[in-house]
This record gives C-alpha cells, structure tokens and sequence, in this order.
C-alpha cells in the first residue's frame, strides 16, 4: 500500500494534473489509514477474546466512516488544489490491496498445504 501511495505523491510531482492525483493521495492515505486501525483494532478485540479480560472491545466504525470527510472538506476548501472526485477513486484502494494480499496468502497457504500432505 505505501508503495502505491509513493507513486502517487511521485505522478502529484510529476505529472501536470496535480489536484487529481492530491486528490488520488488523500484518498488512498485515509484508505491507508483505515486498514492499519481496523487491523490494530481486531488484533485488541481478539487478544480481549482469548484472555476473556474486561468488555468486548469495538472496532471503531464511527471512526472510520468519519476519517474521509477531512480530505473531502479540504477539497472543498481548496478546490484548486484537490480534485474531490479522484479522492473518491482513492478511498477504496487499500481495501482492494487488502484483498488481494488476502488471496495472495491464500494461494501460498494452499500451496503449502499440498506439498506437506503430498499430494502437489
């Protein structure tokens, strides 16, 4: 994910089309960030679970449904500097990162899984 986070700030230097790739940058950094505090979160809620110690801890949603509104009150208050609709192609970049690491690690789990059991 920060590689594709580089490239933008890389094309936002390079490139003519600044604000859409400020934009691209916005969008995919709070993507960025919503995927590490989801992650940190269930990792606490889980160790919660398996030392059954104090209440059940949420996974702050409020947080994360309230996260893209900075970049998008930006764009707003600097309209000529960031593109409002690229931050919207930019939010759900590190969810698509996410499922693609997720079936990158399935296939190597079920890789092993057979050269272990003999069968690959």
């Amino acid at each position: 994910m920060s590689i594709i986070l580089a490239a933008f700030a890389v094309l936002w230097i390079v490139t003519p089309a600044k604000s859409i790739m400020a934009g691209l940058l916005l969008g995919g950094a709070v993507s960025f960030y919503n995927i590490l505090h989801i992650a940190r979160k269930l990792q606490i809620a889980g160790d919660r679970a398996i030392t059954g110690s104090g209440k059940r801890a949420g996974v702050g949603m409020t947080n994360r449904f309230l996260m893209p509104f900075l970049p998008i009150i930006l764009a707003i208050r600097y309209p000529e500097w960031i593109n409002i609709l690229s931050i919207f192609l930019g939010l759900p970049i590190g969810y698509l990162v996410a499922v693609v690491v997720e079936f990158k690690c399935l296939k190597e789990e079920d890789k092993i899984n057979r050269l272990s059991s003999g069968k690959g």
